[in-house]
């Protein structure tokens, strides 16, 4: 489950996850079940984990200069397309 992850700060309160857990927002956040080696973190929001298994799947990822990025939403999807560099560069 994702937390501190809130890309829409007039809808929910900055730094709080949505009440949700089983939001289609999050659909990738990595439970505490997971494989660790099938954990990457988000380079979009840093804490965020995200199963790489699910993103393949999903295509919730992205190659930036031979490196495979994992995204945990199709808003940081969105956010990585528009500046890869910057993102690649804080993961």
């Amino acid at each position: 489950m994702c937390t501190n992850h809130n890309h829409d700060e007039a809808t929910d309160t900055p730094g709080t996850a949505p009440d949700r857990a089983d939001s289609p927002h999050h659909t990738h956040a990595a439970r505490p079940d997971r494989d660790p080696s099938d954990l990457a973190e988000c380079p979009v929001m840093p804490g965020n984990m995200v199963s790489k298994s699910e993103a393949d799947a999903d295509g919730m990822y992205r190659d930036y200069n031979g490196t495979r990025h994992y995204l945990c939403c199709d808003t940081c999807v969105a956010l990585f397309d528009s500046d890869p560099a910057t993102y690649a560069k804080a993961a």
